[in-house]
């Protein structure tokens, strides 16, 4: 992960280094952090197929945990312990 953060400092606006750095956080677990990259990306580059992929991907995962803990199943994405509150609040607010 330092390698990418090191990477992007030296050129904030190269897309690729952007995109990167996203994979490198949702590797991380750090999902919330990768979508709001990925968003990025998506912003600056719309026609991103790597940044759109990954994104589409880390949400269907995201959504698929939700769905199971609804069901009391296994979560198939491995959760930081605040995105297991966060999916829990969000299960609570659709209530």
């Amino acid at each position: 992960m330092e390698q990418a953060e090191i990477a992007l400092k030296l050129d904030p606006m190269n897309i690729n280094f952007k995109t990167d750095y996203g994979l490198v956080l949702y590797c991380a677990g750090r999902y919330n952090d990768a979508i709001n990259i990925f968003h990025e990306v998506l912003k600056a580059d719309p026609g991103n197929g790597v940044a759109l992929g990954n994104l589409t991907v880390l949400l269907h995962r995201l959504e698929d945990s939700v769905k199971n803990l609804k069901h009391g199943k296994h979560i198939t994405a491995p959760l930081s312990k605040a995105m297991h509150m966060f999916l829990i609040r969000v299960m609570l607010t659709e209530v």
